[in-house]
């Protein structure tokens, strides 16, 4: 379980950061629309199949994303099993809002290459301008609710001593790093996007630990054990 756990970080991380920062042909990320939109539904239309490709990637992470919860709550739940599905549930909350943001991206696409075929008009423009700043809004959505669904595992991988310190402290801090500088970001303020970056080291480390160490011991000493079987409860004691 605890590979697999691994190889679902993995598969989250590289997907993610191939799709959002390599494939997408312009920036899909900025706070409004650009000044010359027309301009920017453009360059749209002339990367059809960049675009495509960034799409199926994020739709991939989607789905990586509830994969990843879903074991991520079965380890976790031994160390706190009420507030693992909370986590739970704001990762598959924020894998619907990144497949939502994916629609208005596809979107984007169609309208960008009407304006290729048939001619910039303002109508198509404002209605690109729209698609725009609402699938930059649906992604900012989607960060807020995976930052905040990270920061409740990582407390829980915290206690569990699965990983060592000096991973779980990164996680710590990229986690709630991300949750703050994404509520600045959904009020207009530009945030610089290295903020975001220290949860990407942290999942690629944490799935190459966990995939090559599995349930050995961790760096602290502490030994891991199988976290997938049901908590012991106690039985009432008779009267």
């Amino acid at each position: 379980m605890l590979r697999l756990l691994g190889a679902a970080f993995l598969l989250q991380a590289i997907a993610s950061a191939v799709s959002g920062l390599l494939l997408a042909p312009v920036d899909l990320l900025a706070n409004s629309a650009p000044d010359d939109m027309g301009s920017t539904m453009a360059d749209i239309a002339a990367n059809e199949w960049q675009l495509r490709a960034s799409i199926l990637g994020e739709m991939v992470t989607a789905g990586g994303i509830i994969a990843l919860g879903v074991l991520l709550f079965a380890v976790l739940r031994p160390h706190g099993r009420n507030v693992a599905a909370v986590a739970l549930g704001l990762y598959l909350v924020e894998a619907a809002l990144l497949a939502m943001r994916e629609v208005l991206v596809f979107e984007l696409w169609w309208t960008s290459d009407h304006v290729a075929t048939q001619g910039e008009s303002d109508a198509l423009v404002t209605r690109g301008a729209a698609l725009y700043e609402s699938q930059a809004f649906a992604y900012s959505l989607h960060t807020l609710v995976f930052a905040a669904g990270a920061t409740i595992f990582y407390v829980l991988f915290a206690r569990s001593h699965i990983l060592p310190k000096p991973l779980i402290m990164l996680g710590l801090i990229a986690a709630p790093l991300a949750l703050a500088s994404e509520a600045f970001v959904l009020f207009g303020v530009d945030v610089p996007l290295y903020l975001f970056l220290p949860n990407l080291p942290f999942e690629l480390g944490a799935g190459l630990w966990l995939v090559l160490r599995g349930g050995e011991t961790t760096g602290d000493g502490e030994a891991v054990v199988d976290l997938t079987e049901e908590p012991t409860e106690l039985a009432p004691s008779p009267s």
